[in-house]
C-alpha cells in the first residue's frame, strides 16, 4: 500500500518555486503523487505570461514565476521563500501600511487592494497589482496572490511606444538635416551667382567662391556625420563589446583630454554579455557622448564611466561629468536636433542620431539632472 504523506512545498529544479517556502496544506497524497502535482504546478506558473505572486499565510513568497521576475527584475531564488509579498516595492519608510500587510501579519482577512510594486535595480519603474486573499473552506486565510498582468501585452505597449518615439525622433532628425542642409545650399547658390557675375571684379569673385566652397564642406561634414553613425551595409554583426569599444572611443579623445587635463575614472564591470549593437555604430556614440562631456566639463575635473548588467536583459552604461560648465542659450532638451548645440553654433544631430539609433535596436538614451551632466544608456542583450 502506498505510503501517504501531508503535502509540502518540496525543493524544486524548477525555477518559480524552491524550498524554504511555505503553501497551505493540500489533502494527503503519496510522495509520489505530490512530486508530479509539484512538477506540473512549478512548469505551469513557469509557462505563464501573466506575472504571477502566491504568498504563504504569513505574506512570505511562495510561488514568483518567470513573468513576474522579468516585471520586477528579481530571480525567482531571491524572491521565494526569502522575501514578504510588502518586500518587492512598497514605501515602508512613507509610513504606509497596506490593509493585505496587516490582514497576512495578524491571520485575518482583507479587501482587495491595488498597489504598487517596484522594480529591483529602477525605483521609477513601477507595476499596478491588485493583491487578494487566499481563503480555506472555513474562511481562514491561507495567503495572497498577486498578479502583475500580461507580460506579452506590457511587452507590446512598450514596442508601440518605442516605436511612436522612434518615428518622431526620425521626423525630427529628417527636418533638423533639411534645415542643416537648407542654409548651405542657399548660401552656396548665392555665392556661385556673385562668383560667376563678370561684372565683379577677380578679387570679389575669388572671395565668392571661397565661401561657395566653405559652404559645400558644411553640406560635406553633414553627410559624413551620418555616414560615420549608420552603416554602409545591413550584414554587419549586431554584437558590440561595451567596454572594449568605450576604451576605443576614448583613445580616439586621448588628446583632447590631456590637453584640457580631464581625469577619467573607471568603475567597468568583467564578463558584460554583447550587446545588439553594430561595434563601429556604438563606438561612435560613445565617442560622441564623451566629446559633448568634454566640451561642457571645467578644465581640471574628471569624468567617469560605470558599466554593469542591468535588468529586463540589457547592459547599462553611465557617463557623468562633475561639474560642468553651465551653457548660455543652451536647450532644455538636448536630444532636440533642431536645437543649437555648444559645437560651433552646429544644430545638436549627434546627441539625436545617437538615441535614435540606440532606440532603433531596443535600447534607451537618457539625459541626467545631477549638478553635472550625466548620460544613462540601457543596451539590449545580444
Amino acid at each position: 500500500m502506498p505510503k501517504k504523506t501531508s503535502l509540502s512545498l518540496p525543493a524544486s529544479r524548477f525555477s518559480p518555486v524552491i524550498s524554504g517556502a511555505s503553501l497551505p496544506p493540500f489533502p494527503e497524497m503519496t510522495q509520489d503523487q505530490g512530486k508530479i502535482f509539484w512538477e506540473w504546478l512549478d512548469a505551469f506558473f513557469a509557462k505563464l505570461t501573466e506575472g504571477v505572486i502566491l504568498t504563504g499565510p504569513d505574506g512570505r513568497v511562495a510561488i514568483f514565476n518567470e513573468a513576474a521576475g522579468a516585471f520586477l527584475g528579481y530571480r525567482p531564488e531571491e524572491v521565494v521563500g526569502r522575501l514578504f509579498l510588502w518586500d518587492l516595492g512598497l514605501n515602508q519608510a512613507s509610513g504606509y501600511s497596506p490593509l493585505f500587510k496587516r490582514g497576512l501579519e495578524n491571520g485575518n482577512s482583507f479587501p482587495e487592494e491595488e498597489v504598487e510594486f517596484v522594480a529591483k535595480d529602477d525605483p521609477q519603474r513601477t507595476f499596478k497589482a491588485r493583491v487578494c486573499g487566499l481563503y480555506g473552506r472555513e474562511g481562514e486565510l491561507l495567503g495572497a496572490f498577486a498578479n502583475l498582468g500580461s507580460l506579452a501585452e506590457h511587452r507590446a505597449v512598450e514596442r508601440e511606444h518605442r516605436t511612436m518615439v522612434r518615428k518622431v525622433s526620425i521626423g525630427k532628425v529628417i527636418s533638423a538635416l533639411a534645415h542643416e542642409i537648407n542654409n548651405p545650399l542657399q548660401s552656396l547658390r548665392t555665392s556661385l551667382e556673385l562668383g560667376l557675375d563678370s561684372r565683379k571684379n577677380r578679387r570679389h569673385r575669388a572671395g565668392y567662391l571661397e565661401l561657395a566652397n566653405t559652404e559645400i564642406s558644411r553640406i560635406s561634414q553633414i553627410v559624413m556625420t551620418l555616414r560615420r553613425f549608420y552603416p554602409s551595409n545591413d550584414h554587419e554583426t549586431l554584437s558590440a563589446d561595451v567596454n572594449f569599444l568605450l576604451l576605443a572611443a576614448l583613445e580616439t579623445l586621448k588628446k583632447d583630454f590631456n590637453q584640457k587635463e580631464i581625469m577619467v575614472e573607471f568603475d567597468l564591470a568583467e564578463d558584460l554579455p554583447p550587446v545588439r549593437l553594430i561595434a563601429h555604430q556604438l563606438q561612435n556614440i560613445f565617442q560622441s557622448l564623451l566629446q559633448d562631456l568634454l566640451e561642457t566639463v571645467l578644465p581640471g575635473s574628471s569624468i567617469t564611466i560605470q558599466t554593469h548588467s542591468g535588468p529586463f536583459d540589457a547592459v547599462s552604461v553611465t557617463l557623468a561629468s562633475v561639474p560642468a560648465q553651465p551653457l548660455e542659450g543652451s536647450s532644455p532638451d538636448q536630444f532636440d536636433p533642431l536645437a543649437f548645440s555648444h559645437r560651433q553654433g552646429r544644430l545638436a544631430l549627434d546627441l539625436s542620431i545617437s538615441r535614435e539609433i540606440i532606440i532603433e535596436h531596443g535600447g534607451s538614451l537618457e539625459m541626467g539632472d545631477e549638478t553635472g551632466k550625466t548620460f544613462r544608456l540601457s543596451l539590449p542583450l545580444a
